[in-house]
């Protein structure tokens, strides 16, 4: 499992998989992204969209979002757990 990660890829690069407008997001090249931090996401709105989302999962009975801040799990154990198992 990772905690952190990078994005250095131009945004031309990107372009070329992913079609949007690059006006619509100022996009700047990261080499420490955190759980928490905004990341550049691309079609969650709708095709050829692209925007900041926090990185991070909330659970569905997390009554503050910010008290609980799960990034990830793992794929052997996670219906096992209460957070993933519905």
């Amino acid at each position: 499992m990772c905690g952190r990660f990078g994005i250095a890829t131009d945004i031309e690069d990107l372009q070329d998989f992913f079609v949007f407008d690059p006006a619509s997001v100022e996009y700047v090249k990261r080499w420490n992204v955190a759980p928490t931090d905004p990341v550049l996401t691309y079609g969650a709105r709708g095709p050829q969209t692209a925007e900041y989302m926090r990185w991070g999962l909330i659970p569905s009975w997390a009554r503050d979002a910010k008290k609980t801040r799960p990034i990830n799990a793992r794929s052997e154990s996670v219906s096992e757990r209460p957070m993933f198992r519905r």
